[in-house]
């Protein structure tokens, strides 16, 4: 299996797949070539630190937001525990034993559908658009619970008081959660332009080597990232999402040698065109 990680390795950084054409001693000696190959590789290694420095401050700067909202939600949930909570465990206590049981089987069954929810959310493999229908469900399932609570504590109004005073601070940690999901969002669209940025860099780089093979190279190319795909598809162990992004990869590097060999077809259909049109 170590076999496989190397190969999921080399196919992400997808310059390391690629076979160099074998170079003449005489290119070799090329003060010009090695210059100019030099200065590309420099630029090169620019651009993607730039774009790494970018990601690494945006992401610094989404993880300093969040930490300081969880803060905020940690400190209005223990104010409202070092005021209330003492009052409303008293509370509880004086309630009949028919309540009491009531509210405890109230909190299992409340809890039950909450971890189960809480279970889907922090699957991997689920899409951001399936996490927000999750979340949404989350919510509809707090809705329904604190009415249900309400109506079980209707007419002790002390226990709806300090019911309603942990309401307020669910709503406000409520709208801080919500700031967090939107810098998140934020977050990801910055962070698909900057992916988008580098994969154009790895792209013209990929091309520019593509480009100086042979037909013959290209080909057996070709065959290695079949075997590649076949092995990729069938790794169970990697995340399905991993696998995809790698699959999606090799795809793009075959569309790629192939449009490099149609221009290769091209260009000999064009030469034997030419000689043709000489003998008429």
């Amino acid at each position: 299996m170590n076999n496989t990680k190397k190969i999921a390795t080399s196919v992400l950084l997808a310059s390391a797949l690629l076979v160099t054409s074998a170079t003449t001693s005489a290119s070799f000696n090329n003060e010009e070539l090695k210059e100019r190959k030099m200065e590309a590789q420099e630029e090169y290694k620019k651009e993607k630190n730039e774009l790494r420095k970018e990601y690494k401050e945006m992401r610094k700067e989404k993880n300093e937001f969040v930490k300081k909202a969880r803060e905020e939600m940690k400190g209005n949930l223990k104010e409202f525990n070092n005021e209330y909570r003492k009052e409303l465990r008293n509370e509880f206590k004086n309630l009949d034993k028919e309540l009491k049981k009531e509210l405890k089987n109230f909190k299992k069954s409340f809890d039950n559908e909450r971890k189960e929810l809480v279970k889907q959310l922090k699957d991997e493999n689920i899409s951001f658009e399936e996490k927000l229908e999750i979340q949404k469900k989350l919510e509809e399932l707090r809705v329904k619970k604190y009415q249900e609570l309400k109506e079980k504590l209707s007419g002790n109004d002390n226990a709806l008081k300090l019911l309603e005073k942990r309401k307020e601070v669910f709503e406000n940690n409520k709208e801080l959660r919500e700031e967090i999901s939107e810098k998140r969002k934020e977050f990801r669209k910055k962070r698909v332009e900057v992916i988008s940025k580098y994969k154009m860099l790895i792209i013209k780089k990929v091309w520019n080597r593509i480009d100086k093979m042979s037909e013959d190279k290209l080909k057996k190319l070709n065959e290695r990232i079949d075997k590649m795909y076949d092995k990729i598809d069938i790794n169970n162990k990697l995340s399905e999402q991993k696998r995809n992004r790698i699959l999606s990869l090799l795809e793009w590097l075959k569309e790629a040698i192939n449009e490099k060999l149609k221009m290769l077809e091209n260009e000999s259909s064009d030469v034997l065109e030419d000689v043709l049109n000489e003998v008429e």
